[in-house]
């Protein structure tokens, strides 16, 4: 429950989505490529992507997209309808009023639960959490913990508004 109530919370307060399905695609597959390439940690038959998007409270007329990695065995009480595979993870995306804005993006698998924690677990994974605007641009980033992810970004083609300010956890500038 504490995990759930983490991850909505982040959702809430940070990525803005009004994003079509190319962009929203290129958003998973980046994260995917990006976290894969920095740590041999992340495991495709235990590790899932958790991937969810909301309305903003904050930025008028934008949605916010959130992704992240997951341990199966850390998720509980996650509701979801479907499970995806894309670049060999399992996918799951948080089932709300937009979650149909996903559908025919991702290759479906046969359904499988995927709550397997016991315990509920405080657990603080690395997000990604964008604010685009109406244009397919990126407003604001939180979560970005290194100055490469930027350059990252912009070598997968992703379009930054003129307004667009990025946030370095802990100041590191």
């Amino acid at each position: 429950m504490k995990y759930r109530m983490s991850f909505f919370l982040a959702l809430f307060f940070t990525f803005v989505f009004s994003q079509d399905k190319k962009t929203v695609k290129k958003f998973v597959e980046s994260f995917i490529e990006y976290r894969t390439r920095k740590s041999n940690l992340l495991k495709k038959e235990k590790d899932i992507l958790i991937f969810g998007i909301l309305k903003s409270e904050i930025f008028p007329d934008c949605k916010v997209l959130s992704i992240c990695f997951s341990s199966k065995d850390l998720l509980k009480d996650f509701s979801y309808r479907n499970v995806y595979e894309v670049k060999g993870f399992k996918l799951i995306i948080f089932e709300n009023e937009f979650s149909e804005k996903t559908d025919g993006i991702f290759k479906t698998l046969p359904y499988e639960n995927l709550n397997l924690a016991k315990l509920d677990l405080n657990y603080d994974p690395k997000t990604w959490d964008f604010v685009f605007n109406e244009n397919n641009e990126i407003e604001q980033i939180f979560g970005l913990h290194e100055k490469s992810f930027y350059e990252f970004l912009k070598k997968k083609n992703f379009k930054f508004s003129s307004a667009f300010r990025y946030n370095l956890i802990n100041g590191n500038n």
